[in-house]
C-alpha cells in the first residue's frame, strides 16, 4: 500500500453547495506539491447528497454519528491515513490550494501548526463583527495568559499537526470549543507550535453558520476555565483573584452587549455634549439655561464616554465599558473573600462569589451594566476604598501595625470618586462613624481619620480640582450652581439647590424607610423599581439588637469570633445608609453599598446564627429571594449597534449652511424662573414635571453631528409658559445669519409662536431628524424648522 503523508480532513455537515470546490482545491495542492495524500470527509449525518458529492469527487468518507464540530474532527483524525493532518472547513473560506506553508513546518519539525487569520487578513464579510473584534480575540488573549503560549488565533479552523501526537492528547470535546481544547492540550504538553498567517473569506453557503455566537463562547470561555482549574496547583501561575477580576470583566462585557446599545436621557442629554464641549470649546458658544443643571457636572468621568463613544464601534464601545464596570465583582469578591477566611469559612470562594453575584444583581447595576451613566463607574472607588480599609484593618488585627500608607492610598481613592461625582459623600460620612466606633486607642483613630482625610483631599483636588477653578473662572463659584446660598455668584438664586423630591416626608417613612421603598421603589427612584435587601438588613439589626440585649441581661459573653473588620463594616454601612438616606435617597447614588449589602446579611446572620449549615441555608434561601423579587431600573437600549453609535441624520439642507444658529428646548431640573424671563407662550411641553416626554426634546447629542459652527441656544418652561433669559434672547434677536428651531412635531406650533413674539417667522420646509435614540423614545417625530425675520 503506497505511504499516505498527508490527509487533507473536512468535518462536513450539509456542505453540498461548497464542498465539491473545497475538494477541488486540495487535489490542485496535491497534485502542485507532488505529496502522498487523501482528501478525508468526516461527515456528521448531512442530508443534502453531500456524501455522493465526496465520494464523486474522489474523496474517502467517513460517517460520524454523533454531532458536532469536535466530534467529527475527532473521528476523522482517527480514520486518517496520513501522517501528518491539516484539517479545514469545508464552507471554501479557507484555501485549500495554499497549504504549502503548513506542510514545510510540519515536516521540520513542528507539531501543531495553527493558522492565524489575523496575520493573513480577513476579507469583508468573512467574520462577524463581534466575533472579530470581541469573542476571538478575548478568548485567544485568555488562552494565552493562562497556558503561557503566544497562539494570536485560537479558533482558526485551519490547521494543521502530526498525527500520532494529537491521537496522543486524548481530545474530548464534542462541540466547536474543541478548536481551544486542542491549542491548550498542545501547549500544556509543550507541543513544538508554530503559526502561518492565512486568509479568512466569506464562505460560499446559502445557509446560515452553523456557529451560534452565544452558546460556543460560552462553550469555548467554559473549556478554558475548566482545563485552567484541572492544573496543578504548583502550575497555576496566576492568583486566583486575577482569575476572578478577567472573568468577571469578560462575563459583564459579553451581558452588556447582549443587553444592548445604551440610549438613556442622561447620555443624550450631557454626558456626551459636555466633553464634547469643553474639548472643541463651545462652552460659552452655545448658551444654555441655570435651570439646566447637569450642563454644570463635573465632566471628567464623561471623558471616557466621549472616548468610546468616537473612537470606537457601539459594539466595542458597550463591551468595554461593560468589562471595566465588571471590575465591581472583582471589588466585592475581594472584600467578601477577606471577610469569610477572617472568619475561616471553609467554603469562601463560592460564598464570596455568590455574594458578589447577588450583590451585582439589584435594581441599578444590572441595567446599568454596559451604560455610561456613572453610577457604576462611581461604584469602583467605593468598593476601592471600602477594600483598603478592610485590609488595613486585618494587617492591624494580626500584628498590632496601622499601616498609614494604606489608609492615605483608601481616602485617596473615595477622595477622587467623591470629586467624580459628590454623591458618593456618604461613604466618607459611613468611614467616619465607623473609624470613631473601632475598638482602638482614640488617638490611632484620629491619625486614621487625619491621614484618610489627606488623602481625601487630595484624590478630590486631583479629580475635581480643575473644573472647581473652570466654575470659578466663569461663575465665581467653584460649585455653580450648587451651594449658591453659601457663594452667591450672579445667574442664580441665592440659595443650596437640591433634589428633594425622593425624601422621605413622615416621621415614620424617615424612620422606617427601606420598607416603604421596597414596596414602592418610586419613592427612591423616577421609574419603579423593587429590592428587598435593605429590608432584610433592617429587620436582621433589629434581631441583633434584641440577641445583643438579651445577652446583656443574661451576662452571656459576646462570640467569640467578634472582630473590628465585621464591627467597621456594619457600622460603616449603617451609617452610610443613614447619610444617603437623609443628603440624597435616590437608589443610583446607594450602589456601592447596595452592592455590599448581601455581604452584611452573611456578617448579621454569622452573629445570630452559630451553626454553619443552618447560617448557609438561610443566606442561600435569602439571595435566592433577593434575586427573584428583584425589580430593575428601566434602561432605554437599542439591539441595533451599527457604525456609528447615535445614527443621527439631519436634513439635507444642514449642509448647504456653514454657520447657523438653532434654538431648542432645555429642561427645569430648579422648578424655578432662575433668571429666566416668562414669553408668554404656552407650549405642549412642561420640563418642570415631564418626566417621560420632555426627555425625548432635548437633542444635545445631535450638535456635534451639525457643522462645527452652528450655534445652540436653549430656553426652558415652567408649567408650560416658555421661559428664556436675557442672555438667549439677545443672542436670537441679534443673531443676523440663519436661524433654525429644533423640536417634535407636536411642539413645533407653539415654538414658531415663540419665535413669532422675537420677531421671527417661519420660512421654507421643516426637515426630520432621525436617530437610534428618536427611534427607541416613541416621539412622533423631530423637526428642524427654518425661521427669519
Amino acid at each position: 500500500m503506497e505511504h499516505i503523508e498527508l490527509t487533507i480532513l473536512m468535518p462536513c455537515l450539509n456542505e453540498a453547495e461548497t464542498l465539491s470546490t473545497c475538494i477541488d482545491k486540495a487535489k490542485k495542492f496535491l497534485n502542485n506539491e507532488n505529496i502522498s495524500g487523501e482528501i478525508l470527509i468526516a461527515d456528521n449525518g448531512s442530508t443534502d447528497g453531500s456524501q455522493k458529492i465526496a465520494e464523486q469527487q474522489g474523496a474517502r468518507v467517513v460517517h460520524v454519528p454523533v454531532r458536532g464540530y469536535g466530534a467529527a474532527l475527532r473521528s476523522g483524525i482517527q480514520h486518517a491515513l496520513g501522517k501528518y493532518v491539516i484539517m479545514g472547513d469545508a464552507d471554501d473560506s479557507y484555501d485549500f490550494v495554499n497549504l504549502k506553508a503548513f506542510v514545510q513546518h510540519l515536516r521540520e519539525g513542528y507539531q501543531l501548526v495553527m493558522g492565524n487569520r489575523f496575520l493573513g487578513g480577513i476579507q469583508k464579510n468573512a467574520m462577524p463583527f463581534l466575533n472579530r473584534y470581541v469573542g476571538n480575540p478575548l478568548l485567544s488573549f485568555l488562552g494565552r495568559i493562562f497556558f503561557k503560549n503566544s497562539i494570536g488565533d485560537f479558533h482558526c479552523g485551519l490547521r494543521g499537526f502530526d498525527r500520532e501526537t494529537m491521537l496522543q492528547l486524548n481530545l474530548r470535546a464534542n462541540g466547536m470549543e474543541f478548536a481551544s481544547e486542542m491549542v491548550v492540550k498542545a501547549s500544556l504538553h509543550q507541543l513544538k507550535i508554530a503559526e502561518v498567517a492565512t486568509t479568512l473569506s466569506p464562505d460560499g453557503r446559502s445557509r446560515p453558520s452553523h456557529l451560534q455566537r452565544w452558546r460556543d463562547g460560552w462553550r469555548h470561555l467554559k473549556l478554558l476555565f475548566s482545563l485552567k482549574m484541572q492544573q496543578p496547583k504548583n502550575s497555576f501561575s496566576i492568583p486566583h483573584h486575577v482569575f476572578i477580576l478577567i472573568t468577571g470583566m469578560i462575563a459583564c462585557g459579553f451581558f452588556a452587549v447582549a443587553l444592548g446599545k445604551e440610549l438613556h436621557w442622561d447620555l443624550v442629554s450631557y454626558h456626551y455634549y459636555i466633553p464634547f464641549s469643553l474639548l472643541h470649546h463651545r462652552w460659552g458658544y452655545d448658551s444654555w439655561p441655570v435651570t439646566y443643571v447637569q450642563m454644570f457636572f463635573n465632566p471628567t468621568i464623561d471623558l471616557l464616554s466621549y472616548f468610546l463613544i468616537h473612537y470606537f464601534p457601539p459594539i466595542l464601545a458597550t463591551f468595554f465599558l461593560g468589562a471595566i464596570h465588571g471590575i465591581n465583582f472583582w471589588l466585592i469578591y475581594s472584600i467578601s473573600y477577606l471577610v469569610l477566611t477572617h472568619f475561616k469559612e471553609k467554603q469562601a470562594t463560592l460564598i464570596a462569589i455568590m455574594l458578589a453575584m447577588v450583590g451585582m444583581y439589584n435594581p441599578v447595576f444590572l441595567p446599568e451594566l454596559g451604560s455610561f451613566m456613572g453610577d457604576n463607574l462611581i461604584s469602583l472607588f467605593g468598593l476601592g476604598f471600602i477594600l483598603l480599609q478592610l485590609q488595613f484593618l486585618q494587617t492591624y488585627t494580626k500584628t498590632g501595625y496601622v499601616s498609614f500608607l494604606t489608609v492615605f492610598l483608601s481616602g485617596l481613592l473615595l477622595g477622587i470618586g467623591i470629586g467624580l461625582k459628590l454623591t458618593l459623600v456618604y461613604v466618607a460620612i459611613g468611614f467616619v462613624a465607623a473609624s470613631l466606633f473601632l475598638s482602638i486607642p482614640f488617638t490611632q483613630k484620629i491619625k486614621i481619620l487625619w491621614i484618610a482625610g489627606v488623602g481625601m483631599l487630595l484624590g478630590f483636588i486631583v479629580s475635581c480640582g480643575y473644573w472647581m477653578w473652570f466654575m470659578w473662572v466663569h461663575y465665581h463659584s467653584p460649585f455653580f450652581p450648587f451651594f449658591n446660598g453659601i457663594f452667591k455668584a450672579s445667574g442664580f438664586p441665592f440659595y443650596n439647590w437640591h433634589d428633594d423630591k425622593f425624601f422621605p416626608t413622615t416621621l415614620l417613612e424617615k424612620l422606617f424607610y427601606p420598607f416603604y421603598f421596597s414596596k414602592n421603589g418610586k419613592l427612591i427612584s423616577e421609574l419603579p423599581v423593587i429590592d428587598y435587601r435593605l429590608a432584610v438588613i433592617y429587620i436582621f439589626l433589629l434581631m441583633s439588637a434584641a440577641v445583643l440585649f438579651w445577652r446583656r441581661c443574661l451576662a452571656e459573653s459576646l462570640p467569640k469570633n467578634k472582630n473590628i473588620m465585621s464591627q467597621w463594616l456594619i457600622i460603616f454601612f449603617v451609617t452610610g445608609y443613614i447619610a444617603w438616606q437623609f443628603l440624597f435617597s435616590n437608589i443610583r447614588y446607594f450602589s456601592s453599598l447596595q452592592i455590599l449589602a448581601p455581604l452584611i446579611i452573611y456578617l448579621l446572620l454569622y452573629y445570630l446564627i452559630g451553626n454553619t449549615l443552618i447560617r448557609r441555608s438561610v443566606l442561600a434561601v435569602i439571595c435566592y429571594g433577593i434575586v427573584i423579587s428583584v425589580g430593575i431600573l428601566g434602561q432605554v437600549r437599542s439591539p441595533v449597534y451599527g457604525k456609528d453609535y447615535f445614527n443621527n441624520t439631519l436634513p439635507d439642507f444642514v449642509r448647504t449652511e456653514k454657520k447657523a444658529m438653532v434654538v431648542m428646548v432645555a429642561p427645569n431640573f430648579s422648578h424655578t424662573l432662575d433668571g429666566l424671563f416668562k414669553t408668554g407662550i404656552s407650549s405642549t411641553i412642561d420640563t418642570e414635571e415631564g418626566r417621560l416626554y420632555h426627555r425625548a426634546i432635548l437633542q444635545t447629542y445631535l450638535i456635534p453631528s451639525f457643522p462645527k459652527d452652528w450655534q445652540f441656544v436653549g430656553v426652558s418652561t415652567l408649567r408650560r409658559d416658555y421661559l428664556i433669559s436675557e442672555d438667549a434672547k439677545k443672542r436670537i434677536q441679534n443673531y443676523s445669519g440663519p436661524l433654525y428651531l429644533l423640536t417634535t412635531g407636536r411642539n413645533m406650533l407653539s415654538f414658531l409662536q415663540l419665535a413669532d413674539s422675537l420677531g421671527f417667522h417661519q420660512r421654507g420646509k421643516c426637515g426630520p431628524v432621525l436617530s437610534d435614540r428618536l427611534a427607541l423614545s416613541g416621539v412622533e417625530s423631530v423637526l428642524l424648522c427654518r425661521v427669519a425675520r
